[in-house]
């Protein structure tokens, strides 16, 4: 499998704080943030103890026979999609509500 550099699983920068107005509008939002940061801290200990999960210079990751890689990988594959997912929702939350601000008068 060819992955980019640091094996498709890059550290992600902080998303900015939540603030009350953005709970009080999407209260999820809470639990949401809590497991996108227990998920990346998921994939620096799982390529911590699996760094050859990171490819070479040409990007191709090795097992180095070791029977739990292949699985660590798929547990990382799906990390990375489920991120994606939450990152979608959170941006579709806040252009909600934008959207619904959009409509006072005032």
């Amino acid at each position: 499998m060819r992955r980019s550099r640091a094996g498709g699983h890059r550290v992600r920068p902080a998303s900015p704080a939540l603030g009350l107005e953005d709970l009080i509008e999407a209260p999820e939002l809470a639990a949401l943030e809590l497991l996108a940061h227990a998920l990346q801290v998921a994939t620096l200990a799982v390529l911590a103890q699996y760094p050859h999960l990171l490819g070479d210079e040409q990007g191709r990751v090795r097992h180095d026979g070791d029977s739990l890689a292949p699985i660590a990988e798929s547990l990382l594959d799906a990390i990375a999609k489920l991120r994606a997912v939450l990152e979608w929702y959170q941006r579709a939350a806040v252009a909600t509500r934008l959207h619904r601000n959009d409509d006072l008068p005032f």
